[in-house]
């Protein structure tokens, strides 16, 4: 179930219920770094060993079989990744009015100017929510 289809149910108002969190922004920058680069040279097109292929839907998609869920901030610390672009937002959300967003979602084109001289390797995501009245919760890198 989604929000979507909890808009659709009786149960919920959009007038007089309390969404937590209330609105959020997916914020994302350009990063540098040949460790976590390395990590992923492995083509889409790839056999590896025993027969085994990567599933149809990553061979349609370049870069999907590279997405990672990871924790920035040790790469940071130890200077093994730098961020190449200011942030920039890709995506904003008001929960309340999930219902406006077009049912086969969104898409976005972004430019993104990156440093002089530099080189990407990747691109970090994350999200800057408005829970509720003044509470925020951001999972930037610091």
């Amino acid at each position: 179930p989604t929000l979507r289809a909890a808009l659709q149910t009786p149960w919920l108002d959009p007038k007089k219920t309390v969404f937590i969190p209330a609105k959020a922004r997916i914020i994302a920058t350009v990063f540098a770094s040949t460790e976590l680069f390395a990590r992923h040279r492995l083509s889409c097109k790839a056999e590896l060993s025993g027969g085994i292929k990567f599933p149809e839907i990553f061979r349609k998609c370049h870069g999907l079989h590279a997405a990672e869920h990871l924790n920035l901030e040790p790469f940071l610390d130890a200077g093994l990744l730098e961020f190449v672009s200011d942030p920039f937002e890709v995506f904003s959300f008001h929960f309340a009015e999930c219902a406006k967003i077009p049912a086969e979602g969104r898409t976005a084109e972004v430019l993104v100017r990156l440093r002089p001289g530099a080189c990407a390797h990747g691109v970090a995501f994350w999200f800057d929510a408005h829970l509720y009245a003044d509470i925020h919760l951001n999972m930037a890198p610091q």
